[in-house]
């Protein structure tokens, strides 16, 4: 299986978070930045929280492909009363990966 990167940006309560991951799709991209959120800890003691929420989220809902957009997903789920914005983006790897 062939593994692509993908650059997340997240917001949470006015803070905003950058990660690379490299998964198979969309689906595993959020998987993957879900579980390494929970490690990094951008969003201090609600990472754990938002992390859980995204990875049991993951199986029963799809990223959205946004309108107009190639490789661009948006994903949102609840977390202590506020909301998560997800951003996916499918993204060129450095010319060293390649």
């Amino acid at each position: 299986m062939v593994e692509n990167l993908f650059t997340v940006v997240s917001d949470f309560r006015g803070t905003t978070s950058s990660l690379q991951v490299y998964a198979a799709d969309e689906q595993d991209a959020v998987l993957a930045w879900a579980q390494l959120l929970s490690k990094e800890r951008h969003f201090g003691r609600a990472s754990g929280y938002i992390s859980r929420a995204f990875q049991s989220w993951s199986f029963l809902a799809e990223a959205i492909a946004v309108n107009n957009q190639s490789n661009v997903w948006a994903a949102g789920a609840s977390c202590g009363g506020d909301h998560v914005c997800v951003t996916i983006v499918k993204t060129c790897p450095p010319i060293d990966d390649r």
